[in-house]
């Protein structure tokens, strides 16, 4: 018999920004809840300012962590919802114009050698009730999520 896997959570991270009032520059990525988490402490090791070029010459100018973490809206998907978004939006887990490029592997190097990259792969892994993150910080309670997995039968 083969043992059925757990789900696992997903961020889904909206991002938007206005552009010198005359455009603004959205989209959204999706990272497992260890990647989410890597990536909330590579943005508080950055060295500011950081510039994000989304254009030939189009770019923002980021002074510190707060001014990329207040721009994100953070939802915990479950593993049926984030693969309906990769399927229908985003197959490599982004989509649109996000700070996600100019935020990953731009920490001081120390970072990185003392904080390892999580594995790729995702692990059996769900979020307990009341742990979600959400808009940098706040928390969201993840109780429905878990609940209509269970009525659905997935309770295994």
């Amino acid at each position: 018999m083969e043992k059925k896997k757990r789900p696992y959570s997903m961020f889904l991270v909206k991002t938007g920004y206005d552009w010198a009032d005359e455009m603004d520059v959205e989209g959204f990525f999706m990272l497992r809840a260890a990647e989410y988490e890597y990536l909330l402490q590579e943005i508080k090791a950055i060295e500011y300012p950081i510039d994000w070029y989304f254009g030939t010459n189009q770019y923002i100018e980021f002074e510190n962590a707060e001014e990329i973490l207040r721009s994100f809206d953070v939802s915990v998907l479950n593993i049926e919802q984030a693969e309906f978004v990769k399927d229908k939006f985003c197959k490599y887990g982004e989509y649109g114009d996000t700070p996600l490029g100019v935020i990953q592997g731009n920490a001081p190097e120390e970072f990185y050698k003392e904080n390892p990259h999580p594995e790729k792969e995702p692990k059996d892994e769900i979020l307990p009730v009341d742990t979600a993150v959400t808009h940098a910080g706040e928390i969201e309670d993840e109780t429905r999520m878990l609940a209509e997995y269970k009525r659905r039968g997935n309770n295994k």
